[in-house]
């Protein structure tokens, strides 16, 4: 199974791919001619790795390919001109369960403030509810 939990893909929806941990001697920093993008390696090949591609002109992560060995896992990857800074499309694939997800943007807005009201939690009746402080209190 690919080591991405639901945050982990709100974060690559976000454009903030996870990135395997690996030891500084199975991290690596090539250059893809074929893709024309740096590709950096992490982990070791005989193991789960993952390889992710960057955009030497914006330096944004366009993709990401997570393997166990030879096997291919999943893939994640971003097209498209940005939309309110996110990348307008973002592929989903994954091989083990098989499953294909794309998500177009189309519009976004972002940096918005945030009504308090949505935070506010309704108690069912006769609920007993307790204050508790915050941490920088």
């Amino acid at each position: 199974p690919l080591p991405l939990p639901v945050q982990g893909l709100v974060a690559a929806v976000l454009c903030d791919v996870p990135l395997l941990a690996a030891p500084p001697e199975h991290n690596k920093l090539a250059w893809d001619d074929d893709k024309r993008l740096y590709r950096l390696d992490f982990g070791a090949p005989t193991a789960l790795w993952q390889q992710v591609y960057v955009d030497p002109v914006t330096r944004r992560v366009v993709g990401a390919v997570w393997f166990f060995a030879n096997d291919r896992l999943a893939s994640l990857q971003y097209d498209g001109a940005a939309v309110g800074g996110l990348p307008k499309t973002l592929r989903v694939k994954m091989t083990k369960p098989a499953a294909d997800l794309t998500l177009e943007l189309r519009d976004v807005v972002a940096d918005q403030p945030i009504d308090p009201a949505v935070y506010a939690v309704q108690c069912p009746t006769g609920t007993r509810t307790v204050d508790l402080p915050c941490d920088s209190e």
